[in-house]
């Protein structure tokens, strides 16, 4: 594994603990290699990264967020344990009221359930039953676009809504569900002023499926999809391509896109145009 990494474009740092710890020098992404886990963490995936933290609490030095937070310990008790679980602590419900929230998938062999869970943040403003079922109704807000009916539970500050999707008969999985893994870099120069983008380890990728975007100030959360190997057919480990930055001195970021269909898309990758530490 420590290979691996090594190869993939990390670089040894240190140890911490029983784990020994890499970081890049393009971008800031660090991991640590144990005897029975792998922990990760970058700024762009990552709002305040802290790998000893994470190495803290899986060895038992630290406590666990659920150990200090009693409602987040509810709401991923109810959660469960599931193929797919995403938990975001700074969200509403679909009436506008403030929880935490946890979105489960799990499937059998003919459909696939999506189980939302809200716990309210406040005692004195949980939504009834019937406020979120009319919620749902007029916009259903964090569900798959397949959901139609909606079962709903609350019990105390804990709310679940739950949907069926009947599972078609293609054996082919959507591509926003089947993203490449892959490792990628990225290295700048100021002279001339260029950022080129390596594919450093894992599968091939179709080059008419990646695009590259430029950040600016002046237009936050938008996506321009640039090709970035319109003369290549598949994207490999040490493939690499160059984007010329001399005429875009307000770029701020740069962006590695997956198109998904005509207008759907996927970051795979993102970093500063300008260096970042993760201390």
């Amino acid at each position: 594994m420590i290979e691996t990494v090594v190869d993939s474009g990390y670089e040894r740092t240190g140890e911490y603990r029983d784990f020994t710890v890499f970081a890049r020098s393009d971008t800031v992404r660090r991991v640590a290699v144990g005897d029975d886990a792998i922990v990760w963490t970058s700024a762009y995936r990552h709002a305040a990264p802290n790998l000893d933290a994470i190495i803290d609490a899986g060895t038992g030095h630290r406590l666990r967020y659920h150990e200090e937070n009693r409602a987040f310990d509810r709401l991923i008790t109810a959660a469960g344990s599931n193929p797919y679980l995403g938990v975001n602590t700074a969200i509403h419900d679909p009436t506008g009221r403030p929880v935490l929230m946890a979105d489960a998938f799990r499937f059998d062999e003919d459909a696939a359930y999506q189980v939302v869970f809200y716990y309210y943040r406040q005692p004195d403003n949980v939504a009834t039953r019937e406020a979120l079922e009319r919620g749902l109704r007029e916009e259903d807000y964090r569900f798959t676009s397949e959901a139609e009916t909606f079962d709903v539970a609350v019990d105390d500050r804990l709310a679940t809504v739950e949907t069926r999707i009947p599972l078609d008969d293609t054996d082919e999985l959507p591509p926003e569900y089947d993203l490449p893994q892959v490792t990628w870099g990225l290295t700048q120069e100021d002279e001339p002023a260029r950022a080129t983008v390596r594919h450093e380890a894992g599968e091939s990728v179709p080059a008419n499926r990646l695009f590259y975007d430029l950040e600016y100030q002046s237009a936050p959360g938008g996506i321009d999809k640039h090709p970035l190997w319109p003369e290549q057919r598949s994207i490999d480990r040490g493939s690499t391509a160059t984007v010329d930055l001399k005429d875009r001195p307000e770029a701020r970021g740069l962006n590695l896109v997956y198109s998904t269909g005509d207008v759907r898309f996927h970051v795979l990758f993102g970093a500063d145009l300008q260096r970042t530490t993760d201390d």
